[in-house]
């Protein structure tokens, strides 16, 4: 299920497991062609996910200023809302 163009979720048995998009990278070129993705945490339901993403996306701002993690915040908070999880 996707939650964004850079994060989607899987289950196996036991958990939920977070994904982010990454750009393979060809051995012969430098610019990526194709995407993927990659598990980057597993977690025990939907929510606890969510509140992971959130977590990995604030820490990646480098918390340069207020700004710029209010703003982070904001779009996470807009993104989370257009999910239908009703």
């Amino acid at each position: 299920m996707n939650i964004s163009d850079e994060y989607k979720v899987e289950s196996d048995d036991l958990n939920i497991i977070l994904l982010k998009k990454y750009a393979k990278k060809k051995k012969d070129e430098s610019n990526p062609t194709e995407y993927d993705y990659r598990p980057i945490g597993y977690y025990p339901n939907l929510e606890m996910a969510l509140k992971g993403m959130c977590k990995k996306e604030i820490f990646g701002t480098g918390f340069t200023d207020f700004e710029t993690i209010i703003a982070k915040i904001e779009e996470l908070h807009k993104v989370i809302e257009g999910l239908k999880l009703k």
